[in-house]
């Protein structure tokens, strides 16, 4: 998970990658992709907001709401 910074509309955001290796695994992506559905149907105050899937390259990544802190 890297932090990261939507220029467009001037939001921090964390990214949650796939990395092109895992992605060539088809039970890694079903995985990955899996837990992005489940997030995208959350709608709670003591969850993350799903902004964006998305995929660059080789790698997916899930655009997520960023939360300061450990």
């Amino acid at each position: 998970v890297y932090r990261g910074r939507d220029a467009l509309i001037e939001r921090e955001a964390a990214l949650k990658v796939l990395p092109a290796s895992l992605a060539e695994n088809p039970d890694a992506l079903q995985r990955f992709l899996a837990e992005a559905r489940a997030v995208g149907r959350l709608a709670h105050p003591n969850t993350v907001a799903l902004y964006e899937v998305s995929r660059h390259g080789g790698s997916y990544f899930l655009g997520m709401e960023f939360v300061p802190g450990g």
